[in-house]
């Protein structure tokens, strides 16, 4: 596979990581983060080589359904059995999974086994594309297990309060039905944006507060975007370290000393979807 189109690439790529580990702002973090990525490449890699016609890859969608259906129901195991504890910001995240974390703004959202509540909406994402793909090729029982994990999932997704995930469906929806059906998708589309947007005016203001929370810095990543590009300006070659992610943000010079970006590596640079 590595002899093929551009995954020949990625040699290049995971071989600068690995040297970027030896001068890393944290090597442990860094070496700790290469082995799983190297890993997860592995998998896909093998995933295509197995790949013949189009019923290899339904077979792979199928059975990336089932890896992903367990973990929704250990999520949902979570959200049910375990003790509803609270992961306030700031606080170390020892002595075991805190389901639940406290928003800077005071939302309380769904983490489940992840650390961080995004990781649920990103779960969602992929798993109604893919299950979009699946489900004229299922029929009976199998369609209604399929119909029923994404309806989990989306409201697991919907207690996280993960909002870009929903975005990016709506967007990538939007351009598909368009692309398909041309001026027939595109009216579909304005009659649904109109309906979302009567409903969004339905609201009370507290409801608009809430879905509004934090836009107009993008919830914060305004500020850490235009303090990582200024990073990206002193080593543009180098860099820190392979995903030493919020390491960066030790530097004095960051202008927000909240207590959110104080996690070190722990914290996100808020670049996942780009």
């Amino acid at each position: 596979i590595l002899k093929k189109g551009c995954f020949r690439g990625f040699l290049f790529y995971f071989g600068w990581a690995a040297i970027s580990v030896v001068y890393s702002l944290d090597p442990v973090i860094s070496a700790g983060r290469l082995l799983p990525a190297v890993l997860i490449f592995a998998a896909l890699g093998g995933a295509v080589v197995s790949v013949r016609d189009e019923a290899d890859v339904r077979q792979i969608f199928i059975k990336f359904m089932i890896g992903c259906s367990v973990v929704v129901a250990l999520n949902v195991f979570v959200a049910v059995a375990y003790p509803p504890r609270v992961f306030m910001e700031g606080q170390d995240l020892v002595g075991g999974v805190f389901p639940w974390v406290m928003d800077p703004s005071g939302i309380l959202r769904f983490a489940g086994v992840f650390d961080n509540p995004n990781y649920i909406g990103a779960l969602m994402m992929a798993m109604v594309g893919v299950g979009i793909v699946l489900y004229r090729y299922l029929k009976g029982r199998q369609r209604v297990a399929l119909l029923i994990v994404l309806a989990i999932v989306l409201a697991l997704s919907a207690i996280a309060d993960s909002r870009s995930p929903v975005g990016a469906l709506a967007v990538g929806t939007a351009g598909f039905l368009i692309s398909r059906y041309r001026s027939r998708g595109a009216l579909l589309c304005i009659a649904v944006a109109a309906v979302a947007f009567i409903g969004y005016k339905s609201l009370g203001a507290a409801s608009r507060t809430h879905f509004n929370r934090n836009l107009d810095t993008l919830t914060g990543r305004t500020v850490a975007w235009s303090f990582e590009v200024r990073k990206i300006d002193q080593r543009p070659l180098t860099g820190f370290g392979y995903m030493i992610e919020g390491g960066i943000f030790k530097d004095p010079h960051f202008p927000d000393w909240d207590s959110f970006w104080n996690r070190g590596p722990n914290t996100s640079l808020h670049e996942g979807y780009l």
